[in-house]
């Protein structure tokens, strides 16, 4: 009985080297694309827009005030002893009305990208990088830098300066603070 014959390695395969060729600079796969966007709402329908908004914003802001604030306050006050109650019912009110247009621009803009005064002159706002209505996280730092922006009578001044000047996207700073765009519906 003999040894076993030793074990001999087949012959490696040549395979062709590579070479994605001139036409090809990405390798076999295609060169990426960059998103084809629509060109920025125009500049008019946005500040249309904005002031729709804003006129809708004071009536919901008075009513809110009016019916909590001074509502309440008239309420309380035909209580015996009851001033500190009617004094929170105003304090209350002062929350409650920018909060609730706080609300306005972002629960829409987080579901369609739309308020009414967007609707109304056909813009939305979407996310630069997907085209889709911002989530509900980006819309709320979009509404949150707006308002604090809006607190500074420079800071609108500035904003509205910045879209105009902005030549390719037009964005705004609450736009740039939270990657989102305004185009045409």
């Amino acid at each position: 009985m003999g040894q076993p014959p030793a074990f001999e390695h087949p012959p490696a395969q040549q395979y062709p080297a590579f070479s994605p060729g001139p036409a090809a600079p990405h390798g076999p796969f295609p060169a990426p694309q960059a998103p084809v966007w629509p060109p920025p709402a125009p500049f008019g329908r946005r500040l249309g827009a904005y002031a729709i908004d804003g006129v809708i914003c004071l009536f919901l802001f008075l009513a809110v005030y009016l019916t909590v604030g001074v509502g309440g306050a008239v309420t309380m006050s035909s209580y015996v002893g009851s001033e500190g109650l009617a004094a929170l019912m105003v304090l209350l009110a002062f929350l409650l009305a920018p909060l609730s247009c706080f609300c306005y621009f972002w629960l829409p803009t987080g579901r369609s990208g739309q308020t009414l005064g967007k609707r109304f002159l056909k813009i939305k706002v979407v996310d630069a990088a997907t085209g889709q209505p911002p989530s509900p996280g980006k819309a709320f730092g979009r509404t949150a830098v707006m308002f604090l922006l809006n607190l500074l009578s420079v800071g609108t001044v500035l904003n509205a300066v910045l879209t105009v000047i902005d030549e390719p996207q037009q964005r705004s700073l609450h736009d740039r603070a939270a990657t989102t765009r305004v185009v045409p519906a």
